[in-house]
């Protein structure tokens, strides 16, 4: 699973500080993440890596949704524009096409029936695969994982008081339903599709790691 590989990243900046103020040196810059990637909260235990969990499982999740929207749209958009071009050119061909005799008549009406079939058919294919309905269901369960993932972030990462475990747990029930509520209108997904997704998304987390460790050397360059 993807979201192993985010656990050993989380208490990257354990004990930096106390080090540091022992050897003299100026003390590492804190963090500006979420309190779940934080050693400040070794002591909430396996609550933490949980929180964890379902963090990288949402980003995941978010990553196949997205990866099916766009799946879907590229077939959708195969057979909407080819069936938009052939109904302009029908439209056109009646415009323009020279009526003189009984041949050319036929000839018309022949090309003219192989063009409207051609978009019937094309038509037939979009709704019989339902790839418009699809596509607006992945992007719409994609935007919403992605809202809960800011709040997940903004709630661990601005916690005041002594009851942020309480205000998670809320957030954690509230991200429970809207994902049961998204099964229940979502298609369902094909394997090769979930696979394909999970392989961007272990690209994804290569890419954040390398973003958070640069982010990480720019802040205590600035804090020294």
């Amino acid at each position: 699973s993807s979201s192993s590989r985010l656990l050993p990243q989380i208490r990257a900046m354990g004990g930096r500080d106390a080090d540091a103020s022992a050897a003299g040196a100026p003390a590492t810059a804190p963090s500006s993440g979420p309190w779940f990637e934080n050693d400040d909260a070794e002591s909430d235990g396996g609550d933490t890596d949980k929180v964890s969990e379902l963090h990288q499982s949402l980003l995941e999740r978010q990553t196949v949704y997205a990866y099916c929207g766009d799946y879907y749209n590229r077939r959708f958009l195969l057979v909407t524009i080819p069936s938009l071009v052939i109904t302009t050119t029908i439209t056109i061909f009646i415009s323009v096409w020279p009526i003189t005799d009984q041949v050319s008549l036929f000839v018309g009406r022949f090309i003219l029936c192989g063009l409207g079939i051609s978009a019937m058919l094309l038509a037939g294919t979009s709704a019989l695969f339902r790839l418009q309905s699809k596509t607006t269901a992945f992007y719409d369960a994609s935007r919403q994982v992605d809202g809960m993932v800011c709040r997940l972030n903004f709630m661990t990462s601005y916690r005041c008081g002594d009851d942020e475990s309480e205000q998670v747990q809320t957030v954690v029930a509230s991200v429970e339903e809207k994902l049961h509520e998204m099964r229940a209108c979502l298609p369902p997904i094909p394997s090769k599709l979930w696979l394909a997704g999970c392989k961007l998304e272990d690209a994804l987390i290569e890419v954040r790691k390398a973003s958070s460790q640069k982010a990480a050397r720019a802040g205590v360059f600035l804090w020294r």
